[in-house]
């Protein structure tokens, strides 16, 4: 996976736990609504001054922006792959998602 589509999953990640719209995010980092879209969907190589930007915006660290690529887990890994695609659904889907996986659990435990 590029390593802009990692960074932006982990930005859009960020900004979805704050309830964020991309707009509101954009106000808050001084960027434009349309630039943050584009960071989130990997399509754009971002300066430090912009990851900063972010950073101050998500009210984080620019360490945990790049926490994705120190994981003890292989960026390819099927877990990272799920929650990637789970990511992009809505909550009453993801809600969806994790009833199936507790009850797989359940089932091999």
């Amino acid at each position: 996976m590029k390593i802009a589509v990692t960074f932006g999953r982990q930005v859009k990640k960020f900004r979805k736990d704050l309830k964020l719209s991309q707009e509101e995010l954009a106000e808050r980092c001084g960027l434009h609504s349309t630039y943050i879209g584009q960071i989130e969907r990997g399509e754009k190589n971002i300066s430090l001054e912009s990851i900063q930007k972010l950073s101050r915006g998500l009210d984080i660290s620019i360490a945990k922006l790049f926490e994705c690529f120190t994981a003890d887990v292989d960026n390819s890994s099927i877990a990272l792959q799920i929650y990637y695609n789970v990511l992009d659904m809505s909550d009453e889907d993801q809600q969806h998602i994790l009833n199936i996986v507790n009850e797989i659990s359940e089932i091999v435990k």
